[in-house]
This record gives structure tokens, sequence and C-alpha cells, in this order.
């Protein structure tokens, strides 16, 4: 199901470029035509919305809300590792 949306998904995005490409064409050379040229792309356009449309919808399960973060195991702490104390700032020290 989901390849068969991204496939879907695919032709949507190539008809629509191809559709914006069609539509700058034919405005700068109207005499062309190149919009009449491909109406058959605008079928396949709506047919494959529709379609995305129809398709049934993944539901999330419980799982799906909960965040999966492994465990990370505890380091052991050095006496270095010991918060110092904070320095005093510029300001503080020449008033």
């Amino acid at each position: 199901m989901k390849t068969c949306k991204k496939i879907l998904l695919h032709i949507c995005m190539i008809c629509s470029s191809i559709d914006i490409m069609t539509m700058v064409l034919d405005y700068f050379n109207p005499y062309m035509n190149f919009s009449g040229a491909v109406r058959w792309l605008h079928l396949t356009l709506f047919g494959c919305l529709l379609l995305l449309l129809l398709l049934p919808q993944p539901r999330k399960t419980k799982t799906d809300y909960r965040q999966h973060v492994p465990d990370k195991p505890q380091a052991r702490r050095s006496h270095t590792d010991r918060q110092r104390p904070l320095q005093p700032t510029f300001h503080q020290v020449h008033v």
C-alpha cells in the first residue's frame, strides 16, 4: 500500500510540473496551444489525486505516539567532573 501511494504521489508531482511548464509555454507562445495538447495530463492528475484520497490512511497506534528513546548507560564520574565554582565576570571584578 505504501509503495502504491509513493508511486501515485510521484505521478502527481510529475503531472503538476508538466502542467506548470505548459502554462509557461502557453504564456510565451499562445499559438502553439501546448495546454490543449496535454488534456490527458489533467485527467491523470485528477485520477491520481482521487485515488490518493480514497486509499485508506494508516492508523496510529499507542506505540506510535510514544517516543522510543533507548536507555543510555550512565557513565561513572571521576573527581575531575565536579562542578567548579563560577568565576566572576569582568564587570564584577572591575567595579
